[in-house]
């Protein structure tokens, strides 16, 4: 469970390609994270989320207990760092994001 939508075939079904599915998810999705602990702005965050391996790197500001926002919009990935304020979110800055390949 990488995702929280999983198809499933009915009874008889056949489904020949995963690309069939593709059009089931939406085609744009958020994934919220907690920056830990013992963070460190120089080096690459790492994060697993929409089925992908993804590096992130966060601004020089980041420190523990903010959020990072990733989005992903016709397979296109973006990222920002944030912090909630009385109840809001309050942008700090970009982060840039990749997704990682196995080598």
């Amino acid at each position: 469970g990488r995702d929280l939508f999983t198809p499933k075939k009915f009874y008889g079904q056949v489904i020949n390609d995963a690309s069939d599915m593709a059009s089931l998810l939406a085609s744009f999705r958020s994934q919220v994270f907690l920056l830990p602990e013992g963070v460190n702005a120089a080096l690459p965050f790492f994060v697993e989320c929409f089925g992908k391996r993804l590096t992130v790197a966060l601004p020089p500001n980041a420190v523990a207990g903010q959020v990072l926002n990733v989005w992903i919009s016709n397979n296109v990935l973006t990222a920002s760092l944030g912090m909630m304020v009385q109840g809001q979110m309050t942008f700090l800055g970009p982060a840039s994001v990749q997704e990682m390949f196995d080598q």
